[in-house]
């Protein structure tokens, strides 16, 4: 399993949440990034959507 961060962030007036950089870092998440976020109960799951030239590149998984 990989490295977990756990950190506390306020909720703006709009509702926004602002990822602060050692987040994003860890999930790796750039501006202009896509993520899919999904709303259980008392939780928000945020996670990044790669793009096809991502998937493309990364390394082959052999068995």
């Amino acid at each position: 399993m990989g490295f977990i961060m756990v950190s506390i962030s306020k909720i703006g007036k709009k509702g926004e949440i602002i990822l602060k950089k050692p987040e994003r870092d860890i999930a790796g998440i750039k501006p202009g990034d896509y993520v899919a976020i999904i709303g259980r109960p008392n939780a928000i799951i945020i996670k990044k959507i790669h793009s096809l030239e991502e998937l493309l590149n990364r390394p082959k998984k052999y068995d």
